[in-house]
């Protein structure tokens, strides 16, 4: 089980950080307001998505990739998922939509950092530890 769970991040965070590039405009609508210059850090974060799924491949990089993982997903879950629910929310009669879709991802976030957490505490794959 603890394979499939590290596959599923890593293809998860490899595919999400090319889609950096591929769809720029996405990001941009999912950002907070707040940021400066976002397509300096839509590309700064797939940079940083695809070296972390990269690192989580190999053992020796898994526990320290798992941990920075589990600290994006924390910065996600405050800026993007927080700061831009309260941003949608204030425009809900034009965004209910985003809102709520918005809202349904925060659960997953969650279920991301618990998975992150098993690889930062076990970085072995034998399904024994």
């Amino acid at each position: 089980m603890k394979t499939i769970i590290l596959y599923g991040l890593v293809i998860l965070f490899f595919v999400a950080g090319i889609f950096h590039f591929i769809t720029p405009n996405f990001y941009k609508g999912v950002m907070p307001s707040v940021f400066p210059n976002k397509p300096f850090f839509i590309m700064m974060s797939g940079i940083v998505e695809i070296l972390l799924a990269i690192f989580l491949i190999f053992e020796k990089t898994r526990a320290r990739a798992a941990l920075f993982t589990f600290v994006l997903l924390v910065l996600f879950l405050i800026t993007v998922h927080g700061i831009k629910t309260m941003e949608l929310y204030q425009d809900y009669d034009k965004s209910a939509t985003q809102f709520w879709l918005n809202l349904i991802r925060i659960p997953i976030q969650f279920l991301l950092l618990y998975a992150c957490l098993i690889f930062i505490n076990q970085p072995k794959l034998d399904e024994t530890n």
